[in-house]
C-alpha cells in the first residue's frame, strides 16, 4: 500500500485503529519513516516508510496479527480523526448532535470519547465543509470566463450581495447564465 505523504498514512493508521478497536500507539516518527505498534506483548507492527523507488510513502513492514483485547479508550481517537470520520454525517446533517455521535461511537467501536473533544471534531468538520464552500464559490467567477471564451455570445451574470458589498465582503446572491443556442432556438 503506498501513499503520497506521511499525513495521509497516518489518517489511513488512525481510521484503521479506530475501526478494528486497537489501541494503537506510535513508537518512531521522523521524516521518512512512521512506526506504529500496539501494547505490550502484542505482535501487530506497521512500518511505513518513505519509498526508495518513487515518490510517497510505502508500507514496508505490516504483522497484522492482534493477540490484545479491544481497547475503551484510544490513542489515536484525536480531533481531526474523529472530524475526518464524521465529516460526511456532519455534512449531511450540519445539526448532528455529539450525544448522538458519542452514542455512534459507543455502538460501532465501543469507544469512549470525551464530548468536548467530539465538539472540536464537529467544529473542524464544519469549518472544513464551509472552507470547501468558500473555495467553490471563487470558483464561480472563473467558470463564468471560461463561458464567456469558449461561447462568445452566451450571457453570464453573477450577482453580488449589497449588504456584504457594504461590510467589504464578496457575498453570492444568484448567477444568470443563457447559452448562445438557446438564444438561437
Amino acid at each position: 500500500m503506498t501513499f503520497k505523504d506521511k499525513k495521509e498514512a497516518k489518517k489511513v493508521v488512525d481510521l484503521y485503529a479506530l475501526a478494528n478497536k486497537k489501541p494503537l500507539r506510535v513508537k518512531q516518527s521522523d521524516n521518512t519513516r512512521l512506526r506504529y505498534i500496539c501494547e505490550d506483548g502484542c505482535p501487530f507492527v506497521i512500518l511505513v516508510s518513505l519509498d526508495g523507488k518513487g515518490p510517497g510513502f510505502k508500507v514496508k513492514t505490516l504483522i497484522g496479527k492482534h493477540t490484545c483485547e479491544d481497547g475503551f479508550t484510544n490513542p489515536r481517537a484525536t480531533t481531526s480523526s474523529l472530524s475526518q470520520y464524521f465529516k460526511d454525517k456532519v455534512q449531511n446533517n450540519p445539526k448532528f448532535k455529539t450525544k448522538d455521535m458519542r452514542q455512534y461511537l459507543d455502538d460501532q467501536f465501543n469507544l469512549n470519547v470525551n464530548p468536548s473533544m467530539l465538539k472540536r471534531a464537529k467544529r473542524m468538520a464544519l469549518q472544513k465543509m464551509k472552507g470547501s464552500f468558500l473555495y467553490e464559490y471563487n470558483k464561480l467567477e472563473d467558470y463564468a470566463n471560461e463561458i464567456r471564451l469558449s461561447d462568445p455570445g452566451s450571457d453570464v451574470v453573477i450577482n453580488l450581495s449589497k449588504d456584504g458589498l457594504e461590510q467589504g465582503k464578496r457575498k453570492f446572491l444568484r448567477m444568470y447564465i443563457c447559452f448562445d443556442a438557446l438564444k438561437l432556438g
